[in-house]
């Protein structure tokens, strides 16, 4: 075992303190269960992070840190690896060491409140999955809505565009009183909704002419500058939740999540 590396003892200290569930208070996924295909196996799928690099060049290195108090349970932190691998991107400049210590610290309680509740945790388990079904249909009523992801077909009557925008915004409310228990989900539908009604302040529409009052080339950038909002907030989502987007919805994710006909994270 190298220096600063952890040893398998401190591996399952540091899950067991987490509850085997991703320590990323966006995430929290469940790390650990049956492998249902070997009778008497289980499955693992998280990974231990450095806190602060355990080597010169890794992110967050630390090079008063001693050998020892890089390979401590302190430093260490259970994530899933996507989490892991997000944390340590740009040699870790977006995540700190004092955010992760915090990050573990809230998690810790976490499962020690959880813990504690003499209430069974299967239930609310089930309703985070309600709530990411709500995630879902989200995406799927927003596929359908063909002024967002085909304005093409409604150049010349901008009444119509407003008309699907009236509907995404009042569809999203009705969606939003459904989520139970993660307010993520919740959080991530009022931004589109927000977004929606950005635009709805923005383009007002004569309906004698069924064109914009403030014109067609003003409009059709509060068009684009719409969706362009919208399909970070639906992506931030779909990644978060793992989740699909269907086609032609996924045109207006962003450049670097888009797959041509389909998403998938």
């Amino acid at each position: 075992m190298a220096h600063g590396d952890f040893s398998m003892a401190t591996k399952r200290l540091i899950a067991a303190r987490a509850g085997h569930m991703c320590s990323n208070p966006d995430c929290q996924r469940l790390l650990a269960g049956p492998d249902l295909e070997v009778a008497d196996g289980y499955m693992r799928l998280g990974q231990i992070a450095h806190i602060a690099g355990n080597k010169d060049g890794s992110a967050r290195y630390d090079a008063s840190m001693t050998p020892g108090q890089r390979a401590a349970a302190e430093n260490g932190l259970l994530l899933c690896g996507h989490c892991h691998d997000h944390i340590d991107k740009n040699n870790g400049a977006s995540f700190t060491v004092s955010m992760l210590q915090e990050w573990r610290e809230i998690h810790e309680k976490t499962v020690r409140m959880i813990l504690e509740n003499n209430r069974p945790f299967m239930p609310y388990v089930i309703r985070l999955e309600r709530d990411t079904q709500v995630a879902q249909q989200v995406l799927d009523f927003l596929n359908t809505r063909d002024a967002l992801t085909q304005q093409e077909l409604f150049r010349e009557d901008w009444w119509e565009i407003v008309r699907s925008f009236l509907n995404i915004k009042k569809e999203l409310a009705d969606l939003a009183k459904l989520v139970e228990v993660d307010r993520q989900i919740t959080k991530h539908i009022l931004s589109v909704q927000k977004q929606v009604n950005t635009f709805l302040r923005s383009v007002k529409v004569d309906r004698t002419t069924t064109q914009p009052k403030c014109g067609i080339k003003r409009a059709e950038f509060h068009l684009e500058e719409v969706r362009d909002h919208i399909g970070d907030a639906l992506g931030a989502l779909a990644v978060r939740y793992d989740l699909d987007v269907p086609h032609p919805l996924s045109t207006i994710l962003p450049r670097q999540l888009k797959l041509g006909t389909g998403f998938r994270p």
